[in-house]
């Protein structure tokens, strides 16, 4: 599985996403080999250092902070997200999960590099996320075919092209909604500090007050996102 793994990250790219993707896995495989528990922040900590260790500049790429960031959130908000829509369909609401606390936290970077924030991601991810998923499991499977006969690796093609026209086409419609997204200025680094400091503590029930008997975490988010 290593190996696998480290062949992957080399005939996709190997940038920053796909980097991180590996070193977490790596660390994940190496707990087991060494018969010891994994912890997810700490394979993202170690994946972080080990690629700002031989390119230090990445920190400043947009790519990487939004990797990084996008996967802390998942990790950090996700059973948060997860409790708060619990009844929901399972699929359905893992889905809006994981795109919601993957939004959250890239959206300062969104705002400062591209300038634009998008409001229907979540939404669209109901419907990309399966497909995608769908398409990386036929690609795997397409390879193993390859090996044993090209015309059934072919049968394996035809079906991810007819994926990714599909998932093309969900892409140029989510898109063509009106206020898909929405244009932002640059955010203040007082903002970013109080932003990523209320969402720390949004998971955390035991970290709470009351102002005139209304959440301080209420309160606190109505003045950010006002």
């Amino acid at each position: 599985t290593l190996v696998s793994v480290a062949f992957f990250a080399a005939i996709t790219g190997s940038d920053s996403s796909i980097v991180r993707a590996a070193i977490m896995s790596v660390c994940v495989l190496a707990g087991y080999i060494i018969e010891r528990d994994s912890d997810v922040l700490n394979s993202l900590a170690a994946a972080a250092l080990i690629i700002l260790i031989f390119s230090p500049s990445d920190l400043f790429d947009a790519g990487f902070q939004l990797s990084f960031l996008a996967t802390f959130g998942i990790v950090y908000l996700n059973d948060f997200f997860l409790k708060m829509f619990e009844g929901a369909n399972k699929i359905v609401l893992t889905t809006i999960a994981t795109s919601l606390s993957a939004q959250i936290f890239v959206t300062p970077v969104l705002a400062n590099t591209f300038h634009q924030i998008p409001l229907i991601s979540i939404v669209a991810n109901i419907v990309i996320v399966p497909l995608s998923s769908a398409i990386t499991i036929l690609g795997f499977a397409m390879w193993f075919a390859g090996i044993i006969h090209t015309g059934l690796a072919k049968i394996f093609g035809a079906s991810i092209w007819a994926l990714v026209k599909v998932m093309g086409m969900a892409v140029d419609f989510f898109s063509s909604v009106p206020y898909a997204s929405v244009s932002s200025r640059s955010l203040p680094i007082i903002f970013i500090l109080l932003y990523y400091l209320f969402l720390f503590v949004l998971p955390h029930a035991d970290i709470d007050g009351k102002v005139k008997k209304v959440p301080l975490k209420i309160t606190a988010g109505l003045v950010l996102f006002a």
